[in-house]
C-alpha cells in the first residue's frame, strides 16, 4: 500500500513537472507569435514604403514638382511604422538625394555602407542589414532595410533606404517575462544578432556572430522547438524559433528549464517530504500495530495453552484431553488406522497423602507426569492429567504390542524413582496401567475404547499393582488382523 501511495505520488508530480514544462512552451509560443507577427507588420509597412518610393522615382516630374508634395508622395505611407528613424532616397554615387526629415536633404554618403553596395551590384530586392550605427541620429543602433532604383534600362540610378532603430525591437520586448533567465532574440540569417534581451552588453549583443553556434545551425535549419546551450552565455534554454515572414531574419525565443522547473522542485520536495513523512509514520504506526497484534496472539496462544494445561503437571488438563480424543477417534476412523488408549493411575495414592501430606502427594504426580513425558514423545501422541492421580495417555497410528510397551516403560520408570521429602526420607510409589487399542468403526465410539482401557486398568488394580494389563479377551474381537493390515509404521 505504502509502495502504491509513493508511486501515484510521484506520477502526480511527475505529470505537474511535464505539466510546467508544457505551460512555459505553450507561453513561448504564444509570444513567439505575437512579437513575429507585430515585426513582421512593421517590416510590412517599411517594405511597402520603399516600394512606393521605387515607383514614384520612375516618374519623369518627380524633379520638378513641388518639395511638399513630393515629400508626402515618397514618405508618407511610412509615418504609420514605428520606430522609423530616416527614410532616404540615395543617388548612385551614395548621396542623399531626398529624406523623408528634411525638405533639404541632409548631407550624408552611404557609399561605403553594405545595404547600398549590395543594392549597386544588382538588384538585391529587399535586402536588410546587419545592426549598425547611424550617422544622421546621434549613434543609435539601427537596421537599414534598401531596394534598388533602376532606369527604364535598368541601369543603377540609387537606393531606396529606411532605417529601423533597434530600439523599437526593445520596446517590444519590454515586459515580457520568460524567467530569470530566459531571452529574446532576433537574428539574421547568416547568424549575426539584430538585438537579443537581456544582453550582456549595452547594444543588445548587436552584430555578436553566432553563425557556428549549434544553436543557430538549428534555428536555421528549421528546427523549431529543441534544447541547446547558449554560445553567449553558456546556460542551457528550451529555444522556440521562427522565421520571421519571408524576411531574412528568424525569431527566437527561449526559456531555461532550471527557472521553469523551480517552483516545480520546491513543490515537489514539500510534498516528498510530506508524503515520505506520512508514509514513514503509517509504517511505524503499522510496526506497533503489527507488534501489538503478534503480542495479541501470543497472550491468546499462552491462555489456550493454560486453558489447556493442567497447573500442577504440565500435562494437558480433561478438557484439551477430550477435544483431542475425539479429533483423533474420528482421524484414525476416516483413515481406518488403530488407535491406544493408556489408563495410568497411582497405586495407594490416597496413603501418600495421608501420610506425608498433600504437598508430597503433588510431588509425586508431578514425578509420574515427568515420566510419562518422558516415554510419550511423539508430537500426535496426548498425555493428560484426566483426574486425582489418574493420567489418559491417547497413542494414535498405535498397536496393542506397541502401547503395551509404552505402558511398561512408564510403569518401570516410575517405580524406580523416588521423591525425597525434607529431611531425606525417600518415599517410593508405582503405578498401574490399563492398555486397550481398536480400529474405530462405524459401530464404534470412543467411549467404547475408554471402557475397555479402564477394564484394563481395573484387573491390574485387582491383579496386586504395579502391573501393566490389556483386554486380550476384547482385542480379539477382530481388530488384531486388522491392525496387522492397516498399521504402515507400528510402535516397536
Amino acid at each position: 500500500m505504502l509502495l502504491i501511495i509513493v508511486w501515484l505520488e510521484a506520477a502526480a508530480l511527475w505529470q505537474g513537472r511535464v505539466q510546467a514544462f508544457t505551460n512555459a512552451q505553450r507561453t513561448s509560443e504564444s509570444v513567439l507569435n505575437s512579437l513575429g507577427a507585430a515585426i513582421e507588420r512593421n517590416l510590412l509597412v517599411l517594405d511597402a514604403s520603399l516600394m512606393g518610393i521605387q515607383k514614384a522615382m520612375s516618374l519623369p516630374e518627380i524633379d520638378t514638382m513641388p518639395a511638399s508634395v513630393r515629400q508626402l508622395l515618397l514618405f508618407n505611407s511610412a509615418e504609420t511604422a514605428e520606430f522609423v528613424g530616416s527614410i532616404l532616397v540615395l543617388n548612385a554615387d551614395g548621396t542623399v538625394r531626398f529624406d523623408s526629415r528634411a525638405i533639404e536633404p541632409r548631407y550624408f554618403n552611404a557609399s561605403d555602407r553594405s545595404y547600398f553596395n549590395v543594392q549597386r551590384v544588382g538588384d538585391a530586392g529587399l535586402f536588410i542589414s546587419q545592426p549598425m550605427k547611424s550617422r544622421l541620429q546621434s549613434k543609435d543602433g539601427i537596421i537599414v532595410l534598401s531596394r534598388r532604383i533602376s532606369d527604364v534600362d535598368g541601369n543603377f540610378e540609387g537606393v531606396a533606404a529606411a532605417t529601423l532603430r533597434l530600439a523599437f525591437f526593445r520596446t517590444l520586448f519590454a515586459g515580457i517575462n520568460l524567467g530569470e533567465r530566459g531571452i529574446i532574440a532576433i537574428l539574421s540569417s547568416d547568424g549575426v544578432i539584430i538585438t537579443r534581451s537581456p544582453a550582456t552588453d549595452r547594444d543588445g549583443n548587436a552584430g555578436m556572430d553566432l553563425s557556428r553556434s549549434s544553436t543557430f545551425r538549428r534555428i536555421q535549419q528549421g528546427d523549431g522547438s529543441f534544447t541547446g546551450v547558449a554560445a553567449v552565455d553558456g546556460v542551457e534554454r528550451h529555444y522556440l524559433s521562427r522565421q520571421i515572414g519571408s524576411y531574412p531574419l528568424f525569431l527566437s525565443v527561449a526559456f531555461a528549464p532550471e527557472d521553469v522547473l523551480a517552483p516545480w522542485r520546491f513543490r515537489a520536495v514539500l510534498t516528498g517530504v510530506v508524503v515520505l513523512g506520512m508514509c514513514l509514520a503509517i509504517l511505524v504506526l503499522f510496526i506497533k500495530f503489527q507488534a501489538l497484534l503478534r503480542r495479541s496472539f501470543e497472550l491468546q496462544d499462552m491462555l489456550a495453552a493454560a486453558a489447556a494445561t493442567d497447573t500442577l503437571t504440565g500435562l494437558f488438563n480433561r478438557r484439551e484431553f477430550d477435544r483431542r480424543f475425539d479429533l483423533e477417534w474420528r482421524r484414525c476412523a476416516r483413515n481406518g488406522s488403530p488407535i491406544s488408549l493408556l489408563l495410568v493411575d497411582g497405586d495407594r495414592f490416597k496413603s501418600v497423602n495421608d501420610t506425608h501430606g498433600h504437598k508430597v502427594g503433588d510431588q509425586v504426580l508431578q514425578m509420574i507426569a515427568q515420566k510419562i513425558e518422558r516415554v510419550v514423545r511423539r508430537p500426535a501422541d496426548v498425555s493428560a492429567r484426566y483426574g486425582g492421580e489418574e493420567f489418559a495417555i491417547i497413542l494414535p497410528d498405535t498397536r496393542i504390542e506397541g502401547a503395551t510397551a509404552i505402558a511398561e516403560s512408564i510403569r518401570e520408570k516410575v517405580s524406580r524413582s523416588e521423591v525425597v521429602l525434607d529431611h531425606g526420607v525417600p518415599v517410593r510409589t508405582t503405578v498401574s496401567i490399563g492398555v486397550a487399542c481398536v480400529v474405530p468403526t462405524g459401530r464404534m465410539e470412543k467411549d467404547d475404547l475408554f471402557v475397555l482401557a479402564d477394564a484394563a486398568l481395573y484387573k491390574a488394580k485387582s491383579s496386586g499393582r504395579n502391573r501393566v494389563e490389556a483386554v486380550p479377551a476384547l482385542e480379539a474381537r477382530g481388530p488384531v488382523d486388522t491392525f496387522t493390515r492397516t498399521m504402515s509404521q507400528p510402535r516397536a
